[in-house]
C-alpha cells in the first residue's frame, strides 16, 4: 500500500494573494514616497486610501498588482512579506512598535497604522541646528541641553520595543533612524521587520539583511546576528543621536572598527551622555535588554531623572519643540 504524505497549508511567504475582483479604489501613489528605510533597504511607506494607514512598498513596485509581476520576486518584496509574517506571529500590539493592520488585499504587502508624527529622519533634519548648534569639522557636536532628555527618553523607549520583539524570538536587525517613527507626543516606535531574523511557526528561518551586526559575525565570540547585535545597533543609534555622528561610515570602515573594539579604542562618548552604557553594548558585555535597561535607569537616576512607563517625569517635549501632526 502506497504511503501518502500529508501536507500542511502553504506558507504565506510563498503564496501570492488572491486579489478582489474589483480594481483597487485608489492607486498607491508610489511616485511620492514618504521617508522610510530608503537608506538601507529600498523601501518606502506610502499613504493608502487615507492618511490613517501606510503600506510598505518595495522600490521596484510599479503600480501593477498582478500576481506574476517582476517586483514580487525581488529581495525588497521578500522583506515586506517577511514583515507581515513577523507581525502576524507576534499577534499583539506594543506602544513602541508601529501597529500592523493587515496584508494589502491586492499585493500582500504590509499595511500599518500611520503614526501621528513624522519619521525620525524627518524630525532630525528639521531640528538639526537646534539639536546640534556647535556642529562643525573642528568642533564635533554634542546634543544640546534642552534636547538631551528627549534623546534619553527615546533610548528607553527603543529598549522597550526591542525587549518586546526579543520576547517573541525575533532579532530586529539594523536599528537606525530610518527604522523609527514618532508620534505627536514625540514618543518613538519601531517600524516593521524588514531586516529581522526569526524562525516562524512553519519552522522557516527568515534571515535579516546585512547590517552592522556583521561586526559580530567577524568575532570568534559571536558569529551570528543575535540579541547582542541589536544592542550594538541601539548603542550606535544613541551615539548618533548624542553627537550627530555615525560611529561606522566611510571615515571609519568596518575593519577599523573591529580593530578598535579589540583594542578597546572605539570612539568615546562621555559618561554625561550615557557613554559607559554605550561602550558596554559595543563590547558585548550585556546579555539582554534588561541588563542594559537597568544601567540606563541607574544613569538616569544619578542625573536626577525619574521614570514612569518609559517616560521621564516632568519632561514635556512640547517645551522644546513642536511638530506638525496629521489632521
Amino acid at each position: 500500500m502506497a504511503r501518502t504524505t500529508r501536507r500542511g497549508p502553504a506558507h504565506p511567504y510563498f503564496r501570492a494573494p488572491t486579489p478582489p475582483a474589483h480594481p483597487r479604489p485608489t492607486p498607491i501613489p508610489f511616485d511620492e514616497p514618504c521617508c522610510f528605510a530608503e537608506l538601507y533597504t529600498g523601501l518606502t511607506a506610502q499613504a493608502l486610501d487615507s492618511e490613517s494607514a501606510l503600506i510598505l512598498v518595495p522600490k521596484d513596485y510599479n503600480g501593477d498588482d498582478s500576481s506574476d509581476e517582476y517586483w514580487r520576486q525581488q529581495a525588497e518584496s521578500s522583506e515586506c512579506f517577511k514583515t507581515c509574517i513577523a507581525y502576524e506571529q507576534i499577534g499583539e500590539s506594543h506602544p513602541h512598535l508601529v501597529p500592523y493592520l493587515q496584508r494589502d488585499a491586492w499585493t500582500g504587502l504590509p499595511v500599518l497604522a500611520r503614526p501621528s508624527g513624522p519619521p525620525l529622519t524627518d524630525f532630525l533634519l528639521q531640528h538639526q541646528k537646534e539639536m546640534y548648534p556647535s556642529d562643525s569639522e573642528s568642533a564635533p557636536a554634542t546634543i544640546s541641553g534642552p534636547y538631551r532628555p528627549l534623546v534619553l527618553q527615546w533610548a528607553l523607549q527603543l529598549l522597550s520595543g526591542l525587549r518586546f520583539v526579543h520576547s517573541h524570538g525575533i532579532i530586529f536587525g539594523d536599528l537606525n533612524p530610518s527604522a523609527c517613527w514618532l508620534n505627536s507626543d514625540l514618543s518613538v516606535a519601531l517600524v516593521g521587520f524588514v531586516s529581522a531574523q526569526f524562525r516562524d511557526s512553519y519552522d522557516v528561518l527568515h534571515l535579516g539583511s546585512t547590517h552592522s551586526g556583521d561586526l559580530f559575525r567577524l568575532s570568534e565570540m559571536q558569529r551570528r546576528v543575535s540579541v547582542k547585535s541589536d544592542l550594538f545597533d541601539w548603542a550606535n543609534l544613541v551615539f548618533q543621536l548624542m553627537t550627530n555622528r555615525t560611529p561606522v561610515g566611510p571615515e571609519r570602515p568596518l575593519n577599523t572598527v573591529v580593530a578598535q573594539i579589540a583594542r578597546r579604542e572605539f570612539p568615546a562618548l562621555s559618561h554625561e551622555l550615557m557613554g559607559n552604557v554605550v561602550r558596554k553594548c559595543w563590547m558585548q558585555e550585556y546579555e539582554n535588554v534588561d541588563n542594559v535597561n537597568h544601567d540606563v535607569e541607574v544613569y538616569l537616576q544619578e542625573h536626577g531623572y525619574e521614570i514612569e512607563k518609559n517616560r521621564l517625569n516632568e519632561f514635556d517635549p512640547s517645551s522644546i519643540t513642536s511638530i506638525q501632526t496629521r489632521e
